[in-house]
């Protein structure tokens, strides 16, 4: 599965209109077109549910990140000659003519391993990130909104992403294989493991949810704040600030109630536009602070503003939607009007 045939043959067909089609659908499993995604889905569609996806897609980045370091495997266009890096400016490392693997289950030479891992911050490929977070992504969009064109999307993009990432020369056939199984595992695990029963009942439904203390939330607490500050100070992830940020945000809004995600087209794409005007607002605000009051950027500090960015972003935008009156209010609600 580290052959590289697989991919110079996908590769012979490439054509100007195929790159120009394959580079979008690649763009699709980008953190910022994600990320884009997410915040649609948040402001534009199902607060709740919105923000559960983001919960597990981050979570999603953040072992891929762990899974890599811990294989440390090359890209192919690093390790062979023969395979492009199509639609990438990038240049690849000291690679060999003749590439040696041959079998479909033969191993890469440990030489060729050793040369990439002694690359400072090489990107390492195993498994494929852009797949591994279609598959998160889109499925639990799927599974939580239960619409035939979004599962038509999902089966779509499934199939398309691990194609584009051999057809960039950006991963072995073994990546994204790994990145479709990775996927899997982690959509199965949080939908039979820890959202089942009630508490799937719960982010299914659209009644409102209000933050009360109780058993239940008390659990609540421990796995939106307590987790991911945990994993946050053992090892400063940006991804555990991230998660940080938008739970507490989250959890501030239940204090009170959580917003009606009913509207027309109007509000909600006015909702989506304050959410990105806020986010970006406020990181780049914070960063002109950070970088007029200290002499140089302290990992601290850098997670500091991410978790603030990410906050301000679920707990600013919600307030200002409300004040503007892109958000209903009150404490229940029975579905949206087929007309909103």
């Amino acid at each position: 599965m580290f052959q590289t045939e697989i991919i110079k043959s996908i590769q012979s067909i490439a054509s100007v209109p195929l790159t120009h089609f394959i580079l979008i659908i690649n763009e699709l499993g980008t953190h910022e077109i994600i990320f884009i995604i997410l915040v649609i889905i948040i402001f534009g569609a199902d607060f709740k549910k919105g923000v559960f996806i983001s919960n597990i897609v981050i979570w999603n980045y953040f072992a891929i990140e762990l899974i890599k370091d811990y294989f440390a495997l090359p890209r192919p266009a690093d390790v062979d000659a023969g395979v492009k890096l199509i639609g990438s400016e990038n240049a690849s490392l000291s690679r060999v003519e003749s590439f040696p693997v041959r079998g479909f289950f033969e191993k890469l030479p440990g030489e060729i391993v050793d040369q990439c891992r002694s690359v400072k911050n090489y990107p390492y490929g195993f498994p494929s990130g852009h797949t591994c977070s279609t598959v998160v992504l889109w499925g639990s969009t799927s599974i939580l909104f239960q619409k035939r064109w979004i599962i038509a999307v999902t089966i779509a993009l499934i199939l398309m992403m691990p194609f584009s990432r051999l057809y960039l020369g950006k991963h072995f056939l073994i990546d994204v294989l790994g990145g479709l199984a990775a996927g899997a595992v982690i959509i199965t695990f949080v939908f039979t493991m820890i959202l089942k029963g009630e508490k799937k009942e719960k982010i299914l439904s659209q009644a409102k949810m209000q933050i009360k203390v109780g058993k239940d939330q008390i659990f609540q607490l421990i796995y939106l704040l307590a987790v991911p500050c945990m994993v946050l100070i053992i090892t400063r992830s940006d991804f555990a600030a991230q998660i940080l940020g938008i739970n507490l945000g989250f959890l501030l809004i239940g204090i009170q109630s959580y917003p009606d995600d009913c509207g027309k087209l109007p509000q909600r794409m006015g909702r989506i536009a304050i959410a990105l005007l806020v986010f970006f607002a406020t990181d780049y605000l914070v960063q002109q602070l950070l970088q007029y009051f200290t002499v140089r950027e302290l990992r601290a500090l850098k997670l500091a503003k991410t978790m603030l960015s990410f906050f301000i972003m679920i707990w600013g935008t919600t307030k200002l939607c409300l004040w503007f009156g892109f958000y209903k209010t009150g404490n229940s609600i029975r579905g949206c009007p087929a007309n909103s």
